[in-house]
């Protein structure tokens, strides 16, 4: 099993406001039987000021846009790699 860790920055609209995710992905190579899996985990979400975790912010985006911050935060640590 292989566990790498990053931070990626997330913004929401149009880079009005930017956030730092900390990922985790744990990723299983599998064998003959189990196919492999990869998971990921965010451990900390806080703002690009460092002042406050913006959890608030993040749940009224969510509800008006209808997009989900943990699926962005995701996509943004696949593509770095």
């Amino acid at each position: 099993m292989q566990t790498e860790t990053e931070t990626v920055t997330v913004y929401l609209g149009e880079r009005d406001r930017s956030f730092n995710v900390t990922i985790t992905a744990t990723y299983c190579p599998g064998d003959y039987y189990t196919p492999s899996d990869i998971e990921y985990e965010i451990s900390e979400i806080w703002d690009n000021d460092n002042c406050c975790d913006g959890i608030d912010l993040i749940q009224r985006w969510e509800n008006l846009y209808k997009e989900d911050f943990n699926s962005l935060a995701i996509e943004e640590f696949r593509n770095q790699y």
